[in-house]
């Protein structure tokens, strides 16, 4: 049996109150420790407040905590970013690498940067190519061709389904009026017999 740290009863027991009822409050817990004396109280306090930090639990209000929050994956050009300012220099598989994307992702992206004149690509004959940061606009450049062409095609996207929903419209009414004419036709039928 493997012994847990403080801190881990902590979050143990923590969760599993949550799970109970969504939240836990400090005194709940304190109860549900056993914890009788205000020295084990500050210590619990203490370790809650580091497993808010190392982001185990969040913070709900003063004094509530819950479920730990989903992080959120860093945008993954801006770590690439961080690495081109930081080194100067990056070859693909540094970013594939450093910022865990994939090659043809680092490629498309390293472009967008050549066409902008940010980095420059250095490559010699037999040798894999790298880029050399040359303008450091220090905010990282957006990449509005890719944004353009996905809303181009969106665009097309929405105008062929509004021009099947005005087919099925236009099939609606021309069935509309052939049932009508129909329904007439019966109705002439009952009157004239």
């Amino acid at each position: 049996m493997t012994l847990l740290s403080y801190n881990q009863q902590i979050l143990a027991k923590a969760l599993e109150l949550i799970a109970e009822n969504s939240e836990v409050t400090v005194t709940e817990l304190s109860h549900a420790m056993h914890l009788q004396t205000y020295k084990e109280h500050k210590r619990m306090l203490d370790g809650l407040s580091e497993l808010f930090k190392a982001k185990s639990l969040s913070r709900l209000r003063q004094g509530v905590y819950g479920r730990p929050q989903e992080q959120k994956q860093e945008d993954k050009r801006a770590v690439m970013w961080r690495i081109l300012r930081m080194r100067r220099r990056v070859a693909v598989d540094d970013l594939v690498e450093m910022a865990d994307v994939a090659p043809d992702y680092a490629k498309e992206w390293l472009r967008m940067l050549v066409q902008r004149g940010v980095v420059r690509k250095h490559q010699q004959p037999g040798m894999k190519g790298s880029w050399q940061l040359i303008n450091d606009p220090v905010d990282m450049p957006e990449d509005d061709t890719k944004a353009d062409r996905l809303r181009a095609l969106r665009k097309k996207k929405k105008e062929a389904a509004v021009s099947v929903i005005d087919g099925a419209l236009k099939q609606l009414q021309t069935i509309g009026e052939a049932l009508s004419k129909a329904r007439d036709a019966i109705t002439t039928m009952e009157e004239g017999e």
